[in-house]
Parts: C-alpha cells; structure tokens; sequence
C-alpha cells in the first residue's frame, strides 16, 4: 500500500461565495415560521364539546365523521336562543 505523503498545509482550498448579496439573504423567509396565534372556538366547536361524553355514550363505535354528522343535525335542531348561547361563549 503507499504512503500518502500529502501535506494538508499545502493544499489550498477555493473559497465559496454565496450567490447574492446580503440584503437578498435577509429578504428570504425565514426557515421556521413564527407560531401562529390560535383562532378563537366557534360556537359549535363548544357545544360538540360540552355534548361530546353524552353523545359518545349513545353512539359506541361510530367514526369520527358520522359522529360529527350527528352533532351537526343536534346543533341543527337547537333553536336560535340556545345557539346564541355557545356564540356568546365563542
């Protein structure tokens, strides 16, 4: 096997030059967005809430989806006076 007799001082190594100038760098978005305030609940999103332990009592086994479906024609069926009252909750 030879010897690799190179000397690492010697070798000179090219320099790499960013593409662009500064400003353009710092005009780029960033890596990692900002967190994003969260968007206040809706009226409906706290009643399936207050109504979801009862609903999942009746309603074993049912998937996410008809689950929904049925919160949906519960809240549906609520008169205006009960609906306003998760909106002012909201």
């Amino acid at each position: 096997m030879a010897e690799n007799n190179l000397d690492f001082e010697e070798i000179e190594y090219e320099e790499l030059e960013l593409a662009g100038d500064d400003e353009e760098l710092k005009e780029q978005a960033p890596l990692v967005e900002a967190p994003r305030a969260k968007k206040p609940q809706t009226g409906f999103s706290l009643f399936v809430a207050e109504i979801r332990p009862q609903l999942k009592a009746e309603l074993q086994g049912l998937k996410q989806t008809a689950f929904l479906q049925e919160a949906g024609k519960r809240w549906s069926a609520l008169s205006q006076e009960e609906r306003q009252k998760y909106n002012d909750l909201a």
